[in-house]
C-alpha cells in the first residue's frame, strides 16, 4: 500500500478529534478552520499536524513532501468533521450531560487509560530491556512524559461518547435493515453498475480488475472466486517437521563447515576435514528421508480431512460453515 492510500485509510478511520480548551492568549491566534459556531486555531492545528509527522517518524514510514501535503489535507477534514459533529451536538441539544452521561465518559475514560497503559507497558519492556514487572513501574512516567495523562484520556472519551450520542440520536429509532433490503441494495448499487462495466466487455475486465485491481462486483461468465481453505497440520506432525528442519540446517552448517576445512587443508586435517563431511552428508540424507515420510504422513491426514470435507459438502453443509470450524469463527 503507497502511503496516500495509507493515509486516506488512516484518516477515515481515525477516531473524531478532541476537543481543545483554547486559552485567552491563543484566541488571538490567526484561524485556520471554521465550520459554524466552532473556529480552530493555527496552534492546535499545527500541534495536531506535528504529533501525527512524529507518529509516521517513529514508525520509520518514510513521508514525502506530496505525503505530507495529503496528510496536512486530511487532517483540515478531521476539523472539519469536528467541527460539523459539534455544532449538531450544541443544535440538537444534547451538550447538557446527565449523571449517566459523566458516568460513561468515566467508564471510557477508564478504559482508554488502561488500553494505553498496557500498550506502554509492551512498549518500554520491548525498547529498554526491561520485564514486564519492571515496565509497569516505569509506565505512569512512560505515558507523562508522552502526553497520556488521564486529563488527556478523558478529552478522547469525551469525543468517543459525543460521537455515540450523536448517532444514537439521529439514529437510534432507525429500525434495522432486513437480508432482503441489504441484498437488493448491493445488487442494485453494487452488482449492476459492474454488470454494464464488464458483462460485455471481458477485455476490459481483465485490464481494470484482474490485473489493475479494481473491485468488481460482478464477474462476467467464465471467471468465479476462489475461496480458499488452509488446513493446519497436526500439532505432533508440525513439531516434528520444525525439528527436523532444525537438524538439516544444523547438519548443513556443519558439511559447510567441512568443505571450507578442505579448501586448501593440509593432507593430515584434509583427512579429518572429509570424515566430517562424509558423516554430516550421511546425517542429512537421512533427515531427509525423515522429512518425506513426514510429509507422507501428513498428506495422508489431509487426504481423509478432505474426504470428511467433500461428504459435507455433498450433505448439503456450506463451504463457510465448514470454514468456521478450521479458523474459529462464526
Amino acid at each position: 500500500m503507497n502511503m496516500r492510500s495509507f493515509l486516506s485509510r488512516f484518516f477515515s478511520i481515525m477516531c473524531i478529534l478532541a476537543m481543545l480548551t483554547v486559552s485567552a492568549a491563543a484566541q488571538e491566534e490567526a484561524a485556520v478552520v471554521r465550520v459554524g459556531e466552532r473556529t480552530f486555531l493555527r496552534g492546535e492545528v499545527q500541534r495536531y499536524f506535528d504529533q501525527m509527522i512524529g507518529m509516521f517518524e517513529q514508525s520509520g514510514a518514510e513521508l514525502t513532501a506530496s505525503d505530507a501535503l495529503t496528510l496536512r489535507e486530511n487532517i483540515i477534514s478531521g476539523f472539519v468533521t469536528t467541527g460539523v459533529m459539534q455544532n449538531k451536538f450544541h443544535e440538537f441539544g444534547l451538550d447538557v450531560f446527565t449523571d449517566e452521561d459523566n458516568a460513561r465518559i468515566d467508564e471510557l475514560t477508564d478504559t482508554l487509560y488502561a488500553q494505553t497503559r498496557a500498550l506502554c507497558v509492551a512498549q518500554v519492556a520491548k525498547e529498554y530491556g526491561k520485564t514486564e514487572q519492571e515496565a509497569e513501574r516505569y509506565a505512569d512516567r512512560f505515558m507523562e512524559l508522552n502526553g497520556y495523562t488521564r486529563g488527556y484520556m478523558r478529552s478522547q472519551a469525551l469525543s468517543s461518547f459525543m460521537e455515540e450520542k450523536l448517532l444514537d440520536h439521529v439514529a437510534g429509532d432507525l429500525k434495522p435493515l432486513t437480508d432482503e433490503e441489504v441484498e437488493a441494495y448491493y445488487q442494485e448499487n453494487l452488482v449492476e453498475p459492474s454488470r454494464q462495466l464488464y458483462g460485455d466487455d471481458i477485455a476490459t475486465f481483465e485490464t481494470e480488475v484482474l490485473y489493475g485491481g479494481q473491485v468488481s462486483y460482478y464477474l462476467p461468465e467464465g471467471y468465479r472466486y476462489i475461496r480458499q481453505l488452509l488446513l493446519p497440520a497436526p500439532e505432533d506432525i508440525a513439531k516434528q517437521l520444525a525439528d527436523n528442519q532444525t537438524a538439516r540446517e544444523a547438519a548443513e552448517e556443519r558439511i559447510q563447515t567441512a568443505v571450507n576445512r578442505l579448501d586448501g587443508a593440509l593432507e593430515e586435517d584434509a583427512a579429518e576435514a572429509n570424515r566430517e563431511f562424509n558423516a554430516a552428508q550421511k546425517e542429512y540424507e537421512a533427515l531427509e528421508l525423515e522429512h518425506e515420510a513426514i510429509i507422507t504422513r501428513m498428506m495422508e491426514h489431509y487426504s481423509a480431512e478432505m474426504a470428511s470435507i467433500r461428504e459435507a459438502l455433498a450433505q448439503g453443509e456450506s463451504f463457510t460453515d465448514i470454514a468456521a470450524r478450521y479458523t474459529g469463527e462464526g
